[in-house]
Parts: C-alpha cells; structure tokens; sequence
C-alpha cells in the first residue's frame, strides 16, 4: 500500500521459516484467502523486518492503514466518514489532514475505488475464482494481479521486471505471499479477516478526532502558489541584501541579478511554421533578454534553436512551487515562528520541519545547488503570511533555517502573485504560441 501522502515504503526483508498459524476465521484454503482478500474490505497483511518491527497493512470497511510497533512516526491511514476521505499521520501526535480532493476539487467518497490507493479489492475477479481450492502452493502469473499486489505493498512498479516470483501458499491454517526479489524474501501473512481494527484510528475518532481545516492565510498560500504566478525576490548572504529575482509565470520562467542587464529564462513555445519562423516550434525554449523587459523598444532577445524541455511546459519543466509535497500534506504545518535567529516575522507565522517536505522545498527551490545539504544541514522552513487587501498585495516569505556551525536563516520572500509579468516576454509569448 503505497500512501499519496507520505509515500511510506517497505524497507528491508523478511525472513520468515514457516508458515504461522494466523487469525484467518473461514479461510481453508488459497482461494479462500485470495476471495477474501479480492471482496472484503477487512483483513490485515503482516510482515516484519529489524528496522520496523512488525508492519501491518490493515483494512477495515471505513480506514485504511499502515502500522509499525518499532516506528509510532510510521503510521499513516486514510479515514472515510460520511463528509468524505481525510489522511491520518503520526509526528509528535496524530495530525490529520483535510478531506481528499479529485482533480476537479470534488471530494473523493469511496475508499476503495482506487483514487486514494491501491489496494486489491477487486482485482482480477476472474483469476481468484478460477483458482482450485486444492491446491496449496500457488506460483501467481497474472501480471496484473502482480502489479496490483506489489503497488498495494509499497514496491514500486519499476522493479516488476526484477520481481523472480510471487508465491501464494496455504499451510497448517495460514495463509502468506512470498515475494522473491533480488534474493530476498518479502513475505505478508493473512491475518484478522473479519476482524481488524486500526486501535490508533478508532483512538483518534473517539476522541473527537475529525478532518482538518486550513487557516485563512495557508489555504491562500496554496491557492497563490498553484496559480504559478509570482516574483522570488533572491537573497544574497554576503551582502544580507537581495541581489535579483526570479519571476514565475505560467508561460515563462525569467532570472536576472541586479547587476546584470542580461536576464534568462525559458518559454514555452508552441507554434506553426509561418512568416516569422520556417519550421514548426514545439517545447520550452531557452532565451536571454538584455535591457528592460518592459521595454519593447529597446530590449532585445535571442532563443536556443532547439527546446531544452520537449514539452511546452514552462511549470513542469522548472517544477514550480506548484509541485511542492507539503501543500497536498499541509497537516504538517505547525503554527508559530521556528526559531527568532536571523529573521523578524512581520505576519501569521508558522513552519514545518519534518524532513521529507524540508528537503523536498530545498530541491523545488534548488537551494541544495548553493548549499549542500550534507554541510548546511537543513533544519526547518518558516512560512510568513501577510495578507493584502488583494493577492497582488499579499506577500508569502518562507524562510530556510539551517545549520551550519549555528543556525541560519534564508529568507526567499515571493509577492506580486497573479501580476507577475514583463511587456517583451509576454509580446513574445504571443507571437510564438498559435
């Protein structure tokens, strides 16, 4: 079971000598289990290695979960409840998330129809049924079911090719899949069906536990963040001043230092051969522009002759803020400044330091290329809300603390979103794109 939230992996290999009677009430059989396990929405799948301890994969017909008895911080689940589907994480507490959105911000309702994950509730219906219930040793060929299997495990789908066997047996009332890989054995045994429970969300529940809802100011960060449309203003440390900028648009992408009168940047570029160009242009172009770039008269720009990204994608090329992992998990945002060194909150202050999404946010913004992470050790990422009467007004500074001897902080503060342009570059997306 691969979270969207998370992306909790299994590590490590399981070395399992035998087969353990397990909790399996009305399975008899390989095709008992493997019924069970294709149409019922409660059953558990064990395995266990040095670093987690015991790892379950638990399913009950409201929430689907992950637990590890060495690891709290590995649990995570998904809860459904009658408003819709909302994540469930441990750090330093249980912290839930908000209810789960599809792509057309409709709320998703059913746990097990494969938008939230993957799971094998009704896969490959026909191969389970055509399974003898005689036989106790199952060498499993459909590559779908495989797949299937390995995905709701949390393999990824690239080591297919690398997977020797998966094996289904039925030994002594117990039930387990063996998984050869690499010359180890992954092995989950069936246990539970009928009767799992996830204590941890029953426990949260219980307790008053519910969806979460984002503060005014962080749910209009991720709004303007998605809208792909700001200036970074960048910070120079040696100076502890901001030395150029960065403009973010959904048709271009533009950098140029204070001390340059040449800027760069790429376009996405999509357009017929016609009286400007002899050949059909395709994809993200790269270009410098020296002078003012609101000034047409002036300025002048020269582009690549090929793409340098195949697609006219300017966001996906550049991996925009957009990307970022913490603004589908915003649960992990927590409220207050970080830390008072090296920069004064002048709005709603909060921050996140769980290293998945700090390290994340260092790669989007390719702060790692100036600063090695293995030498400036990242620490946390500040948020600085600061309303406006309108976007264009608001302004968001996230700041990187970091250590180094002592800790540091980066300010990289973005504004002007939804007005982020330039006269020549936007006269040239025009002519460039049919």
């Amino acid at each position: 079971m691969k979270f969207k939230l998370k992306g909790l992996l299994l590590v490590g290999a399981l070395m399992i000598t035998g087969c353990q009677r397990a909790n399996t009430v009305g399975i008899n059989s390989i095709k008992d289990a493997l019924v069970a396990i294709n149409s019922s929405k409660n059953y558990t799948l064990e395995t266990e290695n040095s670093v987690d301890g015991k790892v379950s994969y638990i399913y009950t017909e409201n929430s689907i979960g992950i637990t590890m008895s060495k690891k709290a911080s590995g649990f995570s689940a998904y809860i459904k409840d009658d408003k819709g589907i909302y994540p469930l994480n441990y750090e330093n507490g249980y912290r839930s998330g908000e209810y789960v959105l599809d792509d057309n911000g409709v709320k998703i309702t059913d746990l097990y129809g494969g938008a939230i994950c993957q799971t094998m509730y009704g896969v490959e219906t026909e191969f389970v049924n055509s399974v003898s219930p005689s036989v106790s040793i199952l060498k499993l060929t459909s590559k779908s079911y495989k797949m299937a299997l390995l995905k709701t495990l949390g393999f990824s789908s690239s080591i297919y090719l690398d997977v020797e066997t998966i094996e289904a047996s039925y030994s002594n009332g117990g039930f387990k899949f063996t998984i050869s890989l690499a010359k180890k054995l992954y092995q989950y045994r069936l246990t539970n069906v009928g009767t799992s429970r996830i204590k941890e969300v029953d426990d949260f529940i219980a307790n008053g536990g519910t969806a979460s809802t984002l503060s005014r100011e962080l749910s209009t960060t991720r709004r303007l963040l998605r809208d792909n449309n700001f200036t970074r203003d960048i910070y120079d440390f040696s100076s502890e001043s901001y030395g150029g900028i960065e403009l973010f648009n959904p048709r271009y992408f533009y950098s140029r230092m204070n001390s340059s009168e040449t800027g760069y940047g790429v376009m996405a570029i999509n357009s017929k051969a016609n009286q400007y160009h002899s050949q059909d242009l395709y994809g993200c172009y790269y270009y410098q522009l020296t002078g003012d770039p609101n000034d047409i008269e002036t300025s002048s720009i020269g582009f690549s002759q090929t793409p340098v990204y195949e697609k006219p994608n300017v966001v996906e090329y550049y991996h925009y803020p957009t990307y970022l992992k913490i603004l589908d998990d915003m649960q992990f945002v927590k409220e207050g400044a970080y830390s008072s060194t090296g920069y004064t909150y002048t709005g709603t202050p909060y921050y996140f330091d769980n290293q998945i999404y700090v390290l994340d946010f260092v790669a989007n913004f390719s702060i790692d290329q100036t600063f090695d992470t293995a030498t400036y050790i990242p620490e946390a990422i500040g948020i600085d809300v600061k309303l406006g009467a309108s976007d264009s007004e608001t302004v968001v500074t996230f700041v990187y603390y970091f250590t180094y001897g002592s800790t540091y902080a980066m300010p990289i503060p973005l504004r002007d979103f939804g007005v982020s342009n330039y006269r020549v570059l936007e006269a040239v997306a025009d002519m460039y794109n049919d």
